[in-house]
C-alpha cells in the first residue's frame, strides 16, 4: 500500500480516536443484552461510515478493502456492505478488557454460520473451539500473545451467535453466560436508568456515539471531579466533525474542566515535534498537519458542561494525503 494511503489512513484513525471515538438500535434492543454495571457504550454505524464520501473518496482503495473483508466473511455469508448494521463495545465498571462485550448488529445467516464454525472446529483450522464446559454454540478463539504480554489483555475471544441480529463476544466465560442468559430469557439486565435514556437519544446522523457515565468515586479529588456524563460522537461525511458534551455539576466545574482540557490540548500540540518527529516518513510538513488537528480541538463551556468540538475538513485531509504523497516521490529522489 503506497505510504500516502498508510499516512492518510493514519490521519483519520488519529482523528477519530482523538474524539473518543451511528444510530444504534432501539434502546430497548440493545440494553436487553449490556452488563448490569455498564457504564461505558461506544455505538459504531457502519452502514453510515461505509457510505460517508471520505471513506469511498478513493474508490479504488476502498473496494480493495471490502474486497479483503468479504473474502474472510464469504464463508459465513456475511457481506460486510450489505449484512452489517452497527457494532456496540460496551464496558462495566472495572473497565477491564475481560468485562467487555462487543455486539455485532446486522443480518445474519445463522445456520450458515453454526455450519462454517463447526466445519473450522471438525478441521482444527483458525485456533477456533467450543468454549469448555460451555453452552452450546458458544466457540473460542485464542489470541496471539505479543512480546511479553500484558497481563490486563485477555488471551482468548469467545462469541455465540444470540440470534439473527446479534453476535456477540466477549474475553470472559462468565460475561458471555450472562448475555446468553438474557437473550434465554432467564435473567433480566438492569442497567443504570440514565444510561438507557442516554442511548435513546444517541444522533443517528453521527458515525459513532459514546455514553459514559462515570462512577463519582472514579473521578474525586481529581481534574474531572463534578462531571457526571459524557456523551455525543464522531460525524465521518466529506470531513469528520466531533461534538461531544461533557455534563458537569456546575458552571464552575465546566470553567475548570474546560481550562484544563484546552491546557492539555496545548500540551499535546507542544509534544507533537518531539514524538512524531523520530517516526520514519513524518517530517516538518507532516507535522504541522496533524499540529493542525490538534489545533481544530476546543473545550468551550457551556450551560450543561463542556462541549467538544471539532471539523477537520475536505481541505485538511485532502491536504494530509498529497503531503504524504509528496514526501514518498522526495525520498524516491
Amino acid at each position: 500500500m503506497p505510504r500516502s494511503h498508510r499516512l492518510a489512513r493514519l490521519a483519520l484513525g488519529l482523528a477519530v480516536a482523538a474524539a473518543f471515538l451511528a444510530a444504534p438500535a432501539p434502546a430497548a434492543e440493545i440494553d436487553k443484552y449490556l452488563p448490569d454495571d455498564t457504564l461505558f457504550v461506544l455505538s459504531v454505524n457502519v452502514k453510515n461510515l461505509i457510505k460517508s464520501p471520505l471513506l469511498r473518496g478513493d474508490e479504488q482503495a476502498f473496494k480493495a478493502a471490502i474486497g479483503e473483508a468479504s473474502k474472510v466473511l464469504d464463508d459465513f455469508g456475511v457481506d460486510p456492505e450489505k449484512d452489517l448494521d452497527h457494532i456496540y463495545l460496551a464496558a462495566g465498571a472495572n473497565m477491564q478488557p475481560a468485562g467487555f462485550l462487543m455486539l455485532l448488529e446486522g443480518s445474519f445467516n445463522t445456520a450458515k454460520i453454526q455450519a462454517q464454525l463447526a466445519t473450522m472446529v471438525r478441521e482444527k483450522k483458525g485456533n477456533l473451539q467450543p468454549v469448555e464446559d460451555g453452552p452450546a454454540g458458544a466457540y473460542q478463539l485464542r489470541l496471539p500473545q505479543q512480546g511479553r504480554g500484558n497481563p490486563g489483555m485477555p488471551r482468548q475471544l469467545m462469541f455465540t451467535v444470540l440470534d439473527r441480529n446479534f453476535i456477540a463476544f466477549a474475553a470472559d466465560s462468565n460475561a458471555l453466560a450472562d448475555v446468553i442468559a438474557k437473550k434465554k430469557g432467564e435473567k433480566k439486565t438492569e442497567v443504570k436508568r440514565e444510561l438507557s435514556t442516554e442511548l435513546a437519544r444517541m444522533n443517528p446522523k453521527e458515525t459513532a456515539s459514546v455514553v459514559i457515565i462515570p462512577p463519582q468515586e472514579m473521578l474525586a479529588n481529581g481534574p474531572a471531579a463534578g462531571l457526571t456524563k459524557i456523551t455525543g460522537g464522531v460525524t465521518v461525511a466529506q470531513g469528520i466533525k466531533t461534538d461531544l458534551l461533557l455534563s458537569t455539576k456546575d458552571g464552575q466545574t465546566a470553567r475548570d474542566l474546560s481550562q484544563t482540557i484546552n491546557d492539555g490540548l496545548n500540551q499535546v500540540k507542544q509534544m507533537i515535534p518531539i514524538f512524531a518527529g523520530n517516526q520514519p516518513g513524518v517530517g516538518p510538513k507532516q507535522i504541522a498537519l496533524i499540529v493542525e488537528v490538534v489545533e481544530s480541538f476546543k473545550a468551550t463551556p457551556v450551560a450543561s458542561g463542556v462541549a467538544i468540538r471539532s471539523d477537520i475538513n475536505k481541505d485538511l485531509i485532502e491536504k494530509a494525503r498529497k503531503e504524504g504523497g509528496g514526501q514518498d516521490k522526495d525520498k524516491d529522489k
